[in-house]
């Protein structure tokens, strides 16, 4: 089998995301002081922005590859934040209102663009907004609660948006939202590593017990099912596990160096010397 030769990327930058339609190699890559960015195809430099800072990550949608980005402008004591969508060969504006006071993603899904951030005007939570409108993603809790994140991702022919609140009280709190409003409540007892969907619309996770440190796997179950894995296990990354086929394969990595494949709730051993970053079905 012939080998193929590493594509070398020049300059200075962290790796936002990579990806290869076909035969052709995309890199999307911040500049070492994290403002800036470059957009390279098979190592060449497509676009080279000095000034706008990346959202998310470089991702493929109904063959276009695309990514968010943000820029500031500033007018005399006033400072001007506009955010770009590109997909393609193009970029478009995405409307963010200017009180808006931290923005959190920008995302193409099944070609509608979406958006969540906070705005300083509506402090029932974050905002999801379409081209359409947008609504509140109020977690409807009796204590005060931070968002520290939310992030869109796609779910079949929808989407969901996965947050982390902080409590006034420093606990934390992990929910799913789809379109609709509130799609799951994680227990604060749990702290959720990542959260993995398919186009059947089923629904993983994995994370972890806050007293204890044991690994808890939550399956695809008419919405989600938990299961304990009775051990101290890590997840050493998002690829290290996906959902295929109705089923979950997750590599979990022991302190001693005891890696398990769980599919669903059945642990396999594997005799490899270090942790499994990525899996793949084939």
């Amino acid at each position: 089998m012939q080998r193929e030769r590493p594509l070398q990327l020049r300059g200075r930058g962290i790796d936002y995301g990579t990806s290869r339609p076909g035969r052709a190699v995309w890199t999307l890559g911040t500049k070492i002081r994290g403002q800036g960015y470059a957009l390279r195809y098979n190592g060449s430099v497509l676009a080279d922005n000095p000034q706008g800072t990346l959202i998310g990550f470089l991702y493929e949608d109904q063959g276009d590859i695309c990514y968010a980005y943000g820029i500031s402008i500033q007018a005399g004591n006033y400072t001007i934040n506009k955010y770009f969508l590109a997909d393609g060969e193009e970029e478009k504006e995405v409307s963010i209102p200017g009180d808006a006071t931290a923005v959190f993603d920008i995302r193409r899904v099944n070609g509608i663009t979406y958006a969540t951030y906070l705005q300083k005007s509506i402090s029932t939570g974050p905002i999801l907004s379409t081209e359409s409108g947008s609504r509140s993603l109020g977690a409807k809790e009796t204590r005060a609660l931070y968002p520290s994140w939310c992030e869109i991702m796609p779910w079949g022919d929808d989407i969901l948006v996965k947050g982390w609140y902080t409590y006034s009280d420093g606990s934390t709190k992990y929910v799913l939202w789809n379109r609709g409003g509130i799609y799951w409540n994680f227990s604060t007892l749990f702290s959720i590593r990542e959260v993995y969907a398919d186009q059947r619309k089923q629904l993983a996770a994995v994370g972890y017990a806050k007293a204890t440190g044991e690994a808890v796997i939550f399956l695809p179950s008419n919405g989600l099912m938990r299961f304990s894995t009775g051990e101290v296990l890590r997840l050493e990354g998002k690829a290290a596990a996906m959902l295929h086929d109705g089923h979950f394969y997750a590599c979990l990595s022991g302190t001693g160096g005891t890696d398990k494949l769980w599919i669903d709730n059945h642990p396999t051993d594997l005799s490899i010397n270090g942790p499994v970053t990525a899996i793949a079905y084939q």
